[in-house]
């Protein structure tokens, strides 16, 4: 993600559109209305729900989008699957460990461009 945002920044001269999926999650109607006023879109409250089923195009991951299939509209954390991730790396693999920390900055400089309710 980073590489992508550079390459937008650097190479094609544009502003990225940085968005924080807890922020997203927790103000849906707020980022959407953001969102859409920074792509030119008419925000409309049905942007918000939808109805729950499959969706053809996304069958190839299933289980990928199973939440979102489920759902009537954007869950709040508190609404999500139990079995979140914690902030605890210490029972993942080392590879995974080093993974996180090398993508920390990144992540960090990323979420201060985020556009913010």
């Amino acid at each position: 993600m980073w590489d992508l945002y550079k390459y937008i920044r650097d190479v094609k001269g544009q502003t990225a559109l940085i968005i924080d999926v807890d922020d997203l999650l927790n103000d849906p109607a707020a980022m959407m209305k953001m969102y859409c006023e920074d792509v030119g879109f008419e925000f409309r409250e049905s942007m918000l729900h939808w109805e729950p089923g499959t969706v053809e195009e996304w069958d190839w991951g299933e289980a990928w989008y199973r939440t979102v299939s489920s759902s009537k509209g954007f869950l709040k954390p508190s609404e999500l699957e139990s079995g979140q991730l914690d902030d605890n790396l210490s029972d993942f693999p080392e590879v995974v460990q080093d993974a996180v920390r090398d993508s920390q900055l990144c992540y960090e400089e990323m979420y201060k461009l985020r556009i913010q309710p």
